[in-house]
């Protein structure tokens, strides 16, 4: 039977819970301050400063502690200090597949020279299964995928991939079809966590009690994996995305000690872009840092500088230093030893067949494993890798290459289609922009344009020939037949004796029209209403708010 002493124990622990390690840290911190305190005989910061006093102890920010305090004194008696709430990630997340299914999508638009709008396109996504978002979550995907609204001629936007990312395409399909298949290396990555074991062969779904990441690192070609290069180790996160887990020390040691020992000389090493694989060979400054920073620099480099420059003049300097293309410091490894790398574009993983690869190695072990122990995994992957063979190898890398050699042919139709798209003559009426465009406010709300097609405007002569006449049907090609002659092909003193009598015309009609009482010149002003009608009025009323805008 447990005393009382016990029982309030136990429910003071419940209510208190257990201390994180931050928690942990920052007590160790305030003992330490109280401690310092007390070698000097007084207090570090004068005690007035309370929240200076309370970020010196606690190892925090003065910044932080302030907006704390706050937050508390908003809060009620009955409330906690609230926490800032996790950000979700904005749009559906979709895999590489769904991925290349949404480009190919939007590349029908351009083969058939149609323009893919926000509507038109979450319409005929959700028509095909490929994307069921609304269009603010399609446009958050489609930026993710490369893709930005870019403005055109006619005041159009036109859905386009990113010129980096075109041309990072470009070079890479080039790049890759003119090497030779048996000096290429493809290198990646992959994760295989406890998910990966739920769907079994049966059907059946299977509960892991204990949830593992098991990343693995490796590198192949056509001859098979290249050998004693596998690298496995566990990762921290139990999801798709494991890239956080891989360090740019780790990669580089195993670039260094094992990929590189293990391949023939004069190698094309293709990869992805991944934040580890483009780490840059030198750090250039950045606005992040100081200027006293920026100027240690730049003094290391002995670059010439006026010491009362701004730091924004600074970085200009700094940037003027930068190489046109970026240096990343694998690839010097790489060249160190006779090799080179490529990089994949990105999402574009399907350009690489070791993820073919991949997938065979993740059903091997989801239908074979029975414990989904971490050591029983590893030895799966040992035993699937020594499995696969070249002909494995070979059939992933024709797909592969099968795949760049249809995007090289896509992208040279896009790219006519695309600048016939751009350079079109015809104007937004002749297009039907009320079908085709739309704009976005910069709250996310997408505003549909009406349809709306402007009166087609005439050039003057030919107006003014419609006032006059109240013969809409009159051309320029009928001067000589109206009694108008051309005034090209007059002399000056013709053209003088023209304007003359145009003008005494003018006069004698204002005068006729001025010796009419006022029932007289209501009729003559509905006749030539009747004789103009509807549609010369309109042309001749927006002709004079033309003019009037021109002089204002």
């Amino acid at each position: 039977m447990s005393t009382k002493k016990e029982e309030k124990g136990k429910e003071c622990k419940k209510k208190r819970g257990v201390l994180k390690p931050r928690s942990r840290e920052m007590i160790v911190n305030v003992r330490k301050y109280f401690e310092a305190e007390k070698l000097t005989g007084g207090p570090l910061i004068p005690i007035d400063q309370v929240v200076a006093r309370t970020a010196a102890a606690c190892h925090l920010p003065q910044k932080l502690v302030s907006k704390i305090m706050k937050k508390e004194r908003n809060k009620t008696a009955d409330t906690k200090i609230p926490t800032p709430a996790k950000r979700r990630p904005r749009g559906i997340s979709v895999d590489s597949s769904q991925q290349k299914a949404i480009r190919m999508h939007i590349y029908a638009y351009y083969e058939r020279e149609d323009y893919p709008t926000k509507k038109r396109l979450v319409a005929s996504l959700y028509q095909t299964g490929l994307f069921t978002g609304n269009a603010t979550t399609l446009s958050y995907t489609l930026k993710k995928l490369g893709f930005s609204w870019r403005k055109i001629r006619n005041n159009r936007k036109l859905l386009m991939e990113r010129i980096k990312y075109q041309a990072w395409r470009g070079r890479f399909i080039r790049d890759i079809l003119s090497a030779s298949l048996e000096r290429i290396i493809w290198l990646g990555e992959t994760c295989v966590n406890s998910d990966h074991f739920k769907k079994r062969r049966s059907g059946e779904t299977t509960n892991v009690l204990k949830r593992f990441a098991l990343i693995l690192i490796n590198a192949g070609g056509i001859e098979g994996f290249v050998p004693n290069a596998t690298l496995t180790f566990r990762g921290k996160k139990c999801s798709d995305d494991f890239h956080s887990d891989i360090s740019q020390l780790t990669f580089k040691h195993w670039f260094k000690e094992k990929l590189i020992p293990n391949i023939k000389p004069q190698r094309i090493i293709v990869m992805d872009d991944a934040p580890y694989h483009n780490v840059h060979n030198e750090k250039y400054p950045t606005r992040a840092q100081s200027k006293e920073e920026i100027m240690a620099w730049l003094k290391s480099k002995n670059i010439k500088f006026d010491p009362t420059m701004f730091k924004l003049e600074l970085l200009q300097i700094v940037k003027q230093q930068k190489p046109r293309y970026p240096i990343y410091e694998i690839d010097e490894i790489a060249k160190e030893q006779g090799h080179r790398v490529l990089r994949i574009p990105p999402k574009h993983s399907h350009f690489s067949p070791i993820e073919i690869i991949w997938t065979q190695i993740k059903d091997y072990i989801a239908e074979n494993s029975d414990t989904f122990k971490i050591s029983e995994v590893t030895k799966l992957i040992e035993e699937k890798i020594k499995i696969i063979n070249s002909q494995d190898w070979g059939v992933a890398i024709l797909h592969a290459m099968e795949e760049i050699r249809i995007q090289e042919e896509l992208d040279h139709i896009l790219d006519e289609r695309i600048d016939n798209m751009i350079h079109s003559t015809k104007s937004s009426s002749e297009m039907g922009e009320s079908d085709y465009t739309d704009e976005e406010s910069s709250d996310g709300v997408v505003i549909e344009v009406e349809d709306f097609s402007p009166p087609e405007r005439k050039p003057f002569e030919t107006l003014l020939k419609t006032t006059l006449s109240g013969d809409s049907s009159i051309d320029d090609s009928e001067d000589m037949d109206i009694g108008i002659p051309c005034k090209q092909e007059l002399g000056e003193d013709e053209k003088i004796e023209v304007k003359k009598e145009e003008d005494s015309q003018q006069e004698s009609s204002r005068t006729f029209f001025d010796s009419l009482d006022a029932k007289q010149k209501k009729t003559v002003s509905s006749n030539d209403d009747k004789e103009l009608g509807e549609t010369g009025k309109q042309e001749f009323v927006d002709w004079n708010l033309e003019l009037k805008v021109k002089k204002e």
